[in-house]
């Protein structure tokens, strides 16, 4: 088993430890592998989006905000440190759009071509131009880009009401229903939870609900 679903597997018997449950590891260790496999084809999808995670395996995004905007230098400081050897000027253009908030002008795409960038287009949403920016010189390969770029475009929100999560991890899935919100796979409830035939984890004299996904 890959490191990766190791970590998934321990993270998913923590959950239910934590609410008193002798979680089965080799039940769970299926489990996360057919949960895997299946979303193969999704995961391949989800992956090309901009705000992708592929350490939790999950888009996050803020919905619903207040519309005002704070300074957003700080944050493009952080992304700037990516750029190494790279002319960062039209991050320039980049940062007074982000501050105003909105997408890009025809100004902006000359100031931009002025700066040695001829890709911004007029009505262009600021992530995406960016992230298109980010990509003509191979930055969205760093290692921190991902974090880095969801700082940036978040960072010029004053505030976030909502937060949108799209996630193909097994551990959400688990920990997603563990709440207000309750369905057949929330944890607090007094039963086995069992795939088809096979106790995924126990607690003393109770009945079992099969795990389905």
């Amino acid at each position: 088993m890959s490191g990766k679903r190791a970590d998934i597997v321990r993270q998913f018997c923590a959950i239910l430890e934590k609410e008193d449950w002798e979680p089965e590891e080799s039940a769970i260790t299926k489990i996360v592998h057919t949960s895997l496999k299946n979303k193969e084809g999704l995961r391949a999808m989800l992956s090309r989006h901009p705000a992708w995670d592929k350490n939790t395996m999950r888009i996050t995004m803020p919905i619903g905000t207040n519309g005002e905007r704070i300074d957003v230098s700080d944050k493009m400081g952080g992304f700037r440190l990516m750029c190494n050897g790279i002319d960062t000027a039209p991050l320039d253009v980049f940062e007074s759009v982000l501050a105003r908030g909105g997408m890009l002008t025809f100004d902006d795409c000359n100031a931009l071509q002025a700066k040695g960038y001829a890709g911004g287009k007029k009505g262009q949403k600021i992530g995406r131009a960016i992230n298109a920016w980010a990509t003509v010189h191979g930055i969205e390969k760093h290692k921190d880009y991902n974090w880095r770029f969801n700082e940036l475009i978040n960072g010029g929100k004053n505030t976030t009401d909502r937060i949108a999560v799209l996630s193909i991890n097994p551990v959400d899935f688990l920990a997603a229903s563990h709440g207000s919100f309750s369905s057949c796979h929330h944890i607090g409830r007094q039963h086995i939870i069992s795939a088809g035939n096979t106790t995924v984890a126990t607690r003393a004299g109770i009945f079992p609900t099969q795990w389905t996904e």
